[in-house]
């Protein structure tokens, strides 16, 4: 982003989401995890809202959490979040991020959390004049560590409820650009290491979401969203496809491509553009954190 920034080069949205996924695969790899990646739809953003479909767990467990993620960046110091479909997939659902959460939680055979995650060309002083951040005393507020960060769907579809304008005629005008503080980021490692816990499995990723959940949000209208049972979102068996995905054997790859080509509407219909698989094979090193 810095690079393309310093040479006057504007990235597009796919270029962005291939970007992320790079990233991303990047920094789960500084935990051990493997990490499977296959283009599933590149049209199927446009229905759904959602850029990749993520499951994060243990392969030895059985164990996972998903996750579907918008993909944004940071431009002028500020977040575009405001998207609307004039052909939704959902019926009447024309907003991007309220088909995102639809899609999460009416996936098929588990629900998932829905989440926009952000790519950020930050200043250090945003970070040092951010006030969320306070709250989390033991994170290491370093900008290479924002370059990469997620928040919660639940709170940018709270954000585009704010009143922008009210005209005389009556015309409500929503707000569609935010900031760094209000979208209130945290970087996409505290899924895996929130630095308030000693040590930290893979499995443990949904306790990690809802304990930062809880930090940012309880109190308010979206606050009581994610505290709830764990079990709702922790899945004991992956879908068919997705253990195909993981599966140790070099034909995987081929056989998930004819999976989501022969797609029809029981499990093996994928609604997202990517979908991730990552995993551990084992229990985690002790000593993961001080790769961060």
């Amino acid at each position: 982003m810095e690079t393309a920034k310093e040479l006057e080069i504007d990235i597009q949205e796919e270029t962005l989401t291939e970007l992320m996924l790079i990233d991303l695969k990047l920094q789960v790899k500084k935990f051990g995890l493997n990490t499977t990646v296959i283009h599933a739809n590149k049209n199927v953003e446009a229905d759904t809202g959602a850029d990749f479909l993520w499951f994060i767990g243990s392969k030895k467990t059985g164990r996972f959490t998903a996750f579907y993620i918008q993909a944004k960046r940071y431009i002028n110091k500020k977040y575009k979040l405001k998207h609307t479909y004039k052909k939704p997939k959902h019926g009447t659902i024309h907003d991007q991020v309220k088909n995102l959460t639809y899609t999460a939680e009416n996936a098929v055979g588990f629900k998932a959390i829905p989440i926009y995650c952000f790519y950020n060309l930050l200043e250090e002083k945003t970070l040092n004049n951010s006030t969320y951040l306070k709250k989390f005393p033991k994170l290491n507020v370093k900008k290479e560590r924002f370059s990469f960060t997620y928040t919660c769907a639940y709170h940018v579809e709270s954000l585009l409820e704010l009143v922008h304008q009210k005209r005389k005629d009556g015309t409500i005008i929503y707000r569609s650009k935010f900031s760094f503080e209000e979208v209130k980021g945290l970087p996409i490692h505290t899924l895996f290491c929130p630095k308030s816990i000693e040590k930290t499995k893979f499995s443990g990723v949904y306790r990690n979401f809802q304990t930062s959940h809880a930090t940012l949000f309880l109190g308010h209208n979206n606050g009581l969203r994610y505290l709830v049972d764990p079990a709702t979102y922790t899945m004991n068996e992956l879908p068919s496809y997705i253990k195909t995905l993981i599966r140790d054997n070099s034909s995987a790859q081929d056989d998930v491509n004819e999976d989501i080509e022969e797609g029809n509407e029981n499990e093996n219909k994928i609604d997202a553009r990517y979908v991730i698989v990552s995993y551990e094979d084992e229990n985690v090193d002790e000593n993961y954190q001080d790769k961060l």
